[in-house]
C-alpha cells in the first residue's frame, strides 16, 4: 500500500511536471515569435504610419498560413492587428514602473508593441484538476531610425605666415583680446577632427541625456580647454597648445555661449548619431562668431595691408551661425520650411562689417586721382567763371592789386578759385554679408543605395559705399551719406599791401592775406574759409542679389566617399571632397571694380550759390559727360585700393557665401532593437 501510494504520487507528480514544462515551452515558444514580430513591425515601421509595420509583424508570426514552415506562431495560434500597437520610445518617457517607457499611439513613430495573450491546449486534460491556463507575453521593439548630418567646413587648406598674421587679428578682434598663433598653429587646426560624442562627453554629458549640456550655457574657455585635451589624448600637441592659447583669451573676455545654437541634436538622438567626427577650425570659428554675436560691441582692428595705410575695420556677428546638425530626415515636413522643429539645417554666420580707409595717406594714389580729375574738370571750372548770373563777383585765377593799399587803405579782395579732391580723405565701406544656409529636403534608403537631397541658398547681401553712420545700429536703418571726391569754390584772399613805383612803372605787392571765418584777413592760408560754390559726391547703396539652388544639391552613394556613414571620417581621398559641396552664389570680393559699376556720383551745391543747380542740371551734354569721365577715374583709382579691404576681411569672417561648403552624412541601415 505504501509503496503503491508513493508510485501514484510519482507518477501525478510527473504528470504534472510534463504539463507545466509543456506551458513553459509554449510560453518561450510564444515570446520567441512575439519578440520577432516585433523585431519585424519596427523594421517596416513609417514616422506617421502603422499599417505597413502592423503587416510586417503579422507576416512574421503568422507567415503565409498555418503549414507555411517559416512562421514563427505555432499553428494554432494567429497574432492578430489589434495585438499590434505602434507608438513612441524613448528612455526618457514616462515610466509606468513596469520599464516599458513606450507611448503607444504617440506620433512619430518608432517603435511596436506586440501583446499576446493565448491559451493553449492541455497536454494531459485528463488529470483532475487540470484547468486550461492563459499565458501573456509582450515585446516592443524601437527603430534605430535614419540619421542624417549637415556640417558646414572651413574651405581654407593652408596658411602661411602672412595669411596667419590676418588671421590672428580678425581671430583677436572677434574674442576682444590678443590672439598670436603661429602658421603651424593654425594649419594644425584645419588638419584635425575631434570627435563629437566624445566631446559632449568631456564636457559631462550622460547616455542618453545630452540635451541638458546643449542647454547649457559654457564659456569659451571650457570649450577650448576640453577640446584641447581631447585633441592631447589623441597625441596632437601642436593643435591642442593652439586651442589652449585661444582658451586664454575667451577667459580675458569671459564670453559664453548655449552650446545647442551651434550643434542642433534632435531630442532622442541615439549615441550612435553622435559619434561623427567634426573639423576643429570650423568649431573654432563657429564657436567665435557665436560669441561675437552674443556681444553688443562690435570688434575693431586695423588691418595691415602692402600698399594701404590707415584702414580701420568694425565687425559684428548679426545673425548666429550654426556648425552642424543631426537628426532624423523620416521627420522633416518639407512644406513647414525653417518652421518644421525636425529640421536639419546648418547656416553660416550673418555678418556685417564696416571698413574705413584714410585716403590721405596714399599720395600717389591721391595724386594721379588729382591730375586726372583736375583735367575733367576744366571745362566746368571755365564754364563757372563765365557766367555772371552765380552773384560770384570776381572770380580769377590770382590777386588783383592796387597803386597804394595796405597801410592806409586796404587793397582790394579777390575771390580765388580752387578745386580740391577728396576733402573728407576718408572713403567707408559698409558690408552686409547674408547668411549661406542649407536644409535637408528628403531622403532615400535604398537595398543598395542611399540619397540626402540639401536646398541650399545665400541671402541678400548689402555693400555701401560712401560716409556712413549708424552701421551697427539695431534699431535704426543705416545712413550713406556722399563721400565728398571733388569741391569746387573760392577763397577770399588780398595782398598785404601794393606800392606804386613812378620811376619803374609798376606796381609792387608783397604779403598775402585769407579771409577767415570771422571775417578777419590772416597770414596763415590754412585757416582761409573755403566757399563752396559746386561739388561731386560719391555714394553706392547697392544689393547683390542672394541666389538659391535651382536643383536641390544631391548626395548619393553607394560611393561611400559621396555620403559616407554619419560615424565615418571625412572623405581623405586626393582631389576634391565630393561628400562636401558649394553653395553657388554670387561672389561679392570678386572685384570691386564691377560693384562700382552701380556707383552713384550726385552733383551738390551751396545755398549761396544762386543758380547753380539750375544751370548745371541745364548744361546736360557738359554734366554727362564729366559725370562718366569721373565715374570711370574713381572706379579705376579706388578699385585696387578697396579690392584687398573687402577679400582680407571677409574671407577670414568665414563669410565669402561663394565659398561656404555644405558636407553631408546619412545612416540608413541602423536596424531595430528590442529595447522590452
Amino acid at each position: 500500500m505504501i509503496h503503491t501510494v508513493i508510485a501514484m504520487s510519482l507518477i501525478v507528480i510527473a504528470l504534472v511536471s510534463t504539463e507545466l514544462g509543456h506551458l513553459f515551452h509554449m510560453k518561450r515558444e510564444l515570446q520567441k515569435a512575439t519578440d520577432l514580430a516585433a523585431l519585424a513591425g519596427a523594421g517596416g515601421l513609417l514616422a506617421n504610419r502603422c499599417d505597413d509595420a502592423i503587416d510586417a509583424a503579422r507576416h512574421s508570426a503568422n507567415g503565409s498560413g498555418p503549414s507555411d514552415p517559416a512562421r514563427n506562431l505555432p499553428a494554432s495560434f494567429s497574432l492578430e492587428a489589434a495585438e499590434v500597437r505602434c507608438g513612441y520610445w524613448a528612455p526618457d518617457v514616462a515610466d509606468d514602473g513596469s520599464g516599458r517607457h513606450f507611448e503607444a499611439d504617440r506620433t512619430p513613430f518608432n517603435a511596436v508593441r506586440v501583446s499576446l495573450q493565448k491559451t493553449p491546449p492541455l497536454l494531459l486534460p485528463a488529470i483532475p484538476g487540470n484547468a486550461p491556463r492563459t499565458i501573456q507575453v509582450e515585446a516592443i521593439a524601437a527603430r534605430q531610425s535614419p540619421q542624417a548630418a549637415l556640417t558646414v567646413r572651413s574651405t581654407l587648406l593652408n596658411l602661411d605666415s602672412t595669411q596667419a598674421s590676418l588671421l590672428n587679428q580678425v581671430t583677436g578682434a572677434l574674442l576682444g583680446s590678443a590672439v598670436n598663433l603661429s602658421a603651424a598653429g593654425w594649419n594644425g587646426l584645419l588638419q584635425t577632427q575631434v570627435r563629437l560624442l566624445d566631446y559632449l562627453v568631456a564636457l559631462g554629458a550622460t547616455a542618453g541625456d545630452y540635451e541638458s549640456v546643449l542647454d547649457s550655457r559654457i564659456t569659451l574657455a571650457r570649450l577650448f580647454d576640453v577640446a584641447a585635451e581631447l585633441l592631447q589624448r589623441d597625441g596632437h600637441a601642436l593643435q591642442a597648445s593652439a586651442l589652449q592659447q585661444l582658451g586664454t583669451a575667451a577667459a580675458v573676455r569671459n564670453a559664453d555661449i548655449r552650446l545647442g545654437d551651434l550643434l542642433s541634436v534632435a531630442s532622442g538622438t541615439p549615441a550612435s548619431a553622435l559619434n561623427m567626427d567634426v573639423q576643429v577650425f570650423s568649431l573654432v570659428q563657429s564657436t567665435i562668431q557665436l560669441a561675437n554675436g552674443e556681444n553688443a560691441a562690435a570688434a575693431n582692428l586695423a588691418i595691415s595691408l602692402p600698399g594701404l595705410a590707415g584702414l580701420t575695420s568694425q565687425i559684428k556677428v548679426i545673425e548666429k551661425p550654426q556648425h552642424s546638425a543631426i537628426g532624423n530626415p523620416e521627420l522633416i515636413n518639407p512644406q513647414l520650411g525653417d518652421s518644421d522643429p525636425a529640421r536639419i539645417a546648418v547656416r553660416t554666420a550673418q555678418v556685417r562689417t564696416l571698413h574705413s580707409v584714410q585716403l590721405n595717406g596714399l599720395s600717389g594714389a591721391v595724386s594721379s586721382l588729382t591730375s586726372s580729375v583736375t583735367a575733367a574738370l576744366s571745362p566746368l571750372i571755365n564754364f563757372l567763371g563765365t557766367v555772371s548770373t552765380l552773384n560770384l563777383g570776381n572770380i580769377v585765377t590770382g590777386l588783383v592789386g592796387g597803386i597804394v593799399c595796405g597801410a592806409i587803405v586796404p587793397c582790394p579782395e579777390s575771390k580765388i578759385i580752387y578745386t580740391q579732391v577728396l576733402p573728407s580723405a576718408r572713403v567707408d565701406l559698409s558690408i552686409d554679408a547674408g547668411l549661406g544656409s542649407a536644409r535637408v529636403t528628403d531622403h532615400s534608403c535604398e537595398a543598395q543605395s542611399k540619397s540626402l537631397s540639401v536646398h541650399g541658398e545665400t541671402a541678400l547681401a548689402h555693400v555701401r559705399v560712401g560716409q556712413i553712420s549708424q552701421a551697427f545700429s539695431s534699431s535704426q536703418p543705416i545712413r550713406v551719406d556722399p563721400v565728398s571726391l571733388i569741391e569746387v569754390g573760392y577763397t577770399e584772399e588780398r595782398y598785404a599791401s601794393c606800392l606804386l613805383n613812378i620811376l619803374l612803372g609798376s606796381i609792387g605787392c608783397s604779403g598775402r592775406q585769407y579771409k577767415n571765418v570771422s571775417g578777419n584777413f590772416v597770414n596763415d592760408a590754412n585757416a582761409a574759409r573755403r566757399n563752396v560754390v559746386a561739388g561731386f559726391g560719391l555714394q553706392a547703396d547697392m544689393p547683390v542679389a542672394g541666389s538659391q539652388t535651382s536643383t536641390p544639391l544631391l548626395y548619393a552613394a553607394p560611393a561611400p566617399e559621396n555620403l559616407p556613414e554619419i560615424d565615418a571620417p571625412p572623405y581623405a581621398g586626393p582631389g576634391s571632397d565630393p561628400s562636401f559641396q558649394a553653395i553657388q552664389a554670387t561672389d561679392i570680393v570678386a572685384s570691386l571694380g564691377n560693384t562700382l559699376n552701380g556707383l552713384e556720383i550726385s552733383m551738390y551745391q551751396s545755398s549761396g550759390s544762386g543758380a547753380l543747380g539750375a544751370l548745371l542740371n541745364g548744361t546736360v551734354s557738359l554734366i554727362n559727360n564729366l559725370l562718366n569721365t569721373l565715374k570711370g577715374v574713381i572706379r579705376n583709382a579706388l578699385a585696387p585700393l578697396l579690392d584687398p579691404v573687402l577679400n582680407a576681411a571677409l574671407r577670414w569672417t568665414g563669410i565669402d557665401l561663394a565659398q561656404t561648403e555644405i558636407g553631408a552624412r546619412l545612416s540608413c541601415q541602423r536596424g531595430a532593437t528590442l529595447v522590452y
